[in-house]
């Protein structure tokens, strides 16, 4: 089991994970909210968060809703209205030593200032649009 809670700990949730595998993302909605790309590890079950009073979810795109802990701002998931899962923060697991980057998305988006040494799988925005039909 992993456990993972936002920066004041008022939201929290305990899962089990399939995959350790990392995406980032270079939209402009991911770096406005994060104030550079929103790093994600996918879940594909539902969650039961403790705190769940405390979590806002708010709808981003006409495709996908966001959710953060309404005290300390914490940036929680991404998640197509769609689809079933979730894009966790990766950043909100205690123990990421088994995490592993794999992808990069968007990343005709991502600024000059950042450069990323991983061999990543990376896909464009037309790449992601024509595969996900969005």
């Amino acid at each position: 089991m992993h456990t993972a809670s936002c920066k004041c700990g008022r939201v929290s949730f305990e899962i089990e994970l399939d995959s350790y595998n990392v995406g980032i993302c270079h939209c402009s909605d991911c770096q406005k909210i994060s104030g550079s790309h929103f790093a994600n590890i996918y879940h594909k079950d539902e969650i039961k968060f403790q705190g769940a009073e405390f979590i806002t979810v708010y709808d981003s795109s006409d495709w996908a809703k966001r959710a953060f802990c309404g005290v300390c701002g914490s940036n929680l998931y991404y998640k197509f209205k769609q689809a079933e899962g979730y894009s966790l923060a990766a950043g909100l697991f205690d123990d990421q030593r088994d995490f592993t980057l794999q992808t990069q998305l968007f990343v005709d988006k991502k600024p000059a200032y950042l450069n990323i040494a991983n061999v990543t799988e990376d896909m464009t925005e037309a790449e992601i649009r024509a595969k996900y039909n969005f």
